[in-house]
């Protein structure tokens, strides 16, 4: 080529996965062996020999992991043909080809991806119409719900449809720990969630975990889809394949299967990390690779270059104690063209009792102190903020100089819980739970005693009426089921004390519910914090009200930073989940 790539300083089991040009590659890359710059190497190298860079297909679990691949791509092989290398999520590129290919996947119109309220909506009516209510009629819809929810993730998981799933079921016999009874029941929640799918499509919804099964079905079932997609994506690249279930492997399978030549499919990841168990990571991922691409070759990169040799040989011995690995003879070692820290050990100190571990470590950090040494160079980190808790009493007592991260999230703080119950109420004014929170919080602070005993009138007329928490009291009209907020108001006395606030709560909730399908989910979490005083109706120290302002701050510069990525952004709890 004439702009010829100048690849990166490589090792030489670097250089082996990246040069190997035989067919389907695993490449196992233990901690610190350097599998980005292989990966990024490898395509590199495929540029340099011609392939258009849209033809290679770069896989990871992130947008931060695969933001931070194109950002070395760029420095690598330029910015312009970085841009071209198609680098991202299996969600992602799962939804980009759906959108792609919507009218021959049985979207309607402009698939997008719908909000949790949107998919739980269309949950209860799919529950509604199957005869899976009819068999847990005792826990309601909500609970008919949740039921085809984890029948489905699992599902997904596993690259079941659920419609395949419900006939498989029917033709089973009732064994030990599957009775009749709960086969029919298992047989139907697959049905509802088949039925779920149907209807999400219809309307052009998309649930984030309906991507990844979706776009599958869509290349098992089109032969022209696949043969496009198979020449867009000539080589494909896999991060942290460790981290990958059998739906994403039976993606890759449709998309670079193992009977196509020549079939250039490199998966790179850390075998010894499987046991993480990710989103329902399959811990045996490698194992199945090899069952799929049954001619794959392996490249191990052994040679640790972050770690001093003595830690990378205390971790290779615990790593080596494993019941199972895919390649049980692999052994971590200090890389032998980098130079080791200094001075760097590993010590185990064993103790009779736990509570005696603050004490030692004191003692130690102590030592270090006394030798007048940095103490900002020292970490203590600990599996339970319990054991950092007795290690910080101890630290204190011995005089040494201590500074612990602050350990509340934003999350935490009762304003931003408050303005979450909230939000979700104005997606979904059906969640008494929310109801109940915003009742007897302040400024409205309404008894707790007080609230619960509304929501058991409310819960004993519900159950009278054969209803579940979203097939609610109907209201005095007889119309559309009404919810907890929506049934108090009318019902409360004028002589209860209270009353006004259930009524207080209904029209700020009502409001907020406009709010969330008329503005930004920003501006309507600003205006939630604003007019329902969540920032200052506790009475706080100067201090303390500092710290809620900080929380809810940051909850607001979460939801800007991230409501800009989406083509519908509602008031979501998914937004403040990642706080």
């Amino acid at each position: 080529m004439s702009d010829a790539i100048e690849l990166p300083a490589l090792s030489d089991e670097q250089r082996r996965a990246v040069m190997h040009d035989a067919g389907p590659l695993i490449v196992l890359a233990g901690p610190g062996t350097g599998k980005t710059r292989v990966i990024t190497a490898r395509i590199a190298r495929l540029i340099d020999g011609g392939v258009a860079p849209s033809e290679i297909l770069s896989l990871t679990f992130t947008n931060k992991a695969a933001g931070e691949l194109r950002e070395r791509l760029s420095v690598l092989i330029g910015p312009s043909r970085a841009e071209l290398v198609r680098a991202g999520t299996f969600h992602w590129w799962s939804l980009d080809l759906l959108r792609r290919f919507a009218d021959r996947a049985g979207l309607a119109g402009s698939p997008r991806l719908a909000d949790s309220a949107e998919v739980r909506r269309v949950m209860r009516e799919a529950v509604r119409a199957s005869e899976l209510l009819g068999r847990i009629r005792a826990g309601g819809v909500d609970a008919a719900c949740e039921r085809v929810a984890r029948t489905l993730a699992a599902l997904k998981h596993r690259a079941i449809e659920p419609g395949e799933a419900a006939g498989r079921v029917r033709t089973l016999a009732p064994e030990p720990g599957w009775s009749a009874g709960e086969l029919e029941l298992l047989a139907a929640a697959c049905e509802a969630g088949a039925m779920h799918e149907r209807l999400m499509g219809e309307r052009g919804l998309l649930a984030l975990d309906d991507l990844i099964a979706r776009a599958s079905r869509l290349l098992a079932g089109d032969a022209l889809v696949r043969e496009i997609v198979r020449s867009d994506a000539q080589h494909v690249l896999v991060d942290e394949f460790q981290d990958v279930d059998a739906a994403q492997i039976a993606l890759l399978r449709r998309v670079r299967p193992p009977e196509q030549s020549p079939c250039d499919i490199c998966v790179v990841g850390d075998d010894d990390q499987s046991i993480y168990g990710f989103r329902g990571a399959d811990d045996r991922a490698f194992a199945r690779f090899i069952e799929v691409w049954g001619d794959a070759q392996t490249v191990q990169l052994t040679q640790n270059r972050r770690s001093a040799s003595a830690i990378v040989r205390a971790a290779s011995a615990v790593i080596a104690g494993a019941n199972a690995r895919f390649a049980p003879g692999k052994a971590l070692e200090r890389a032998p063209d980098r130079p080791a820290p200094a001075g760097a050990s590993v010590e185990a100190v064993r103790i009779a009792k736990v509570p005696q571990g603050g004490p030692v470590i004191a003692s130690m950090v102590k030592a270090i102190q006394d030798r007048g040494e940095d103490l900002s160079r020292v970490a203590v980190i600990g599996r339970t903020w319990a054991e950092i808790e007795r290690v910080r009493g101890a630290l204190e007592l011995a005089g040494v100089p201590i500074e612990v991260p602050e350990r509340r999230l934003p999350s935490d703080d009762q304003g931003v819980q408050d303005v979450l119950a909230w939000a979700t109420l104005a997606c979904d004014p059906l969640a008494t739970w929310a109801a109940v929170r915003v009742l007897t919080r302040p400024p409205l602070s309404v008894p707790p005693l007080r609230a619960l005993e509304w929501e058991q009138l409310y819960r004993v007329e519900r159950s009278r009426e054969g209803g579940a928490e979203d097939d609610a009291p109907g209201d005095e009209s007889g119309g559309a089921p009404a919810a907890f907020l929506a049934w108090c108001a009318p019902r409360l006395p004028e002589s209860d004390a209270h009353a006004s606030r259930a009524r207080r709560a209904l029209e700020l909730s009502e409001r907020f519910a406009q709010l969330a399908t008329s503005v930004r989910a920003d501006e309507a979490i600003e205006r939630i914090v604003r007019e329902s005083g969540a920032a200052h109706a506790d009475l706080l120290s100067g201090r303390d009200r500092a710290a809620r302002v900080r929380a809810i701050v940051a909850m607001i510069r979460f939801v800007r930073a991230r409501v800009g990525r989406l083509e519908h952004a509602p008031v979501d709890q998914t937004f403040l989940i990642k706080l």
